[in-house]
């Protein structure tokens, strides 16, 4: 299974960085996020080889700007704040779009023809079953 670890309060990224190390055979398989891009930031520095995301509930101006300053190459977006260009912008830098928390069939539709690359809901149960009737 991937792992993705949002850390939602400051000063633990040394504890979080000392047991992502331990892991490094299997970085492709886990990234840490957080709404404090300092936080994101502060991990890479720790443990470079960590996929780093950083989350948002509005669209900026400029997100690729705000991205390599923190060395995310993951976008946890708000869906309310997910359109084309936004995935494009994202996509061209290289980077991945994650949708939080569209929680009804039509959001992940619109979500999927936008292009973005995983939805993070709370009903887990209903998009497993979406996706598998989609198939």
């Amino acid at each position: 299974a991937d792992v993705f670890i949002e850390i939602k309060v400051p000063g633990i990224e040394s504890a979080v960085a000392r047991c992502l190390r331990r892991h490094l055979d299997n970085a492709e398989r886990y990234a840490v996020h957080a709404f404090d891009h300092r936080i994101a930031k502060r991990i890479l520095e720790l443990a470079p080889s960590v996929r780093i995301g950083i989350l948002q509930v509005s669209y900026l101006v400029d997100t690729r700007s705000v991205m390599r300053q923190s060395g995310a190459t993951d976008l946890w977006q708000h869906a309310d704040f997910i359109d084309a260009s936004l995935v494009t912008d994202v996509h061209a830098a290289g980077g991945r779009v994650i949708a939080w928390t569209p929680n009804v069939e039509s959001q992940w539709e619109d979500l999927v023809t936008l292009g973005v690359d995983g939805i993070c809901t709370d009903r887990i149960d209903l998009f497993v079953d979406w996706t598998e009737s989609a198939r």
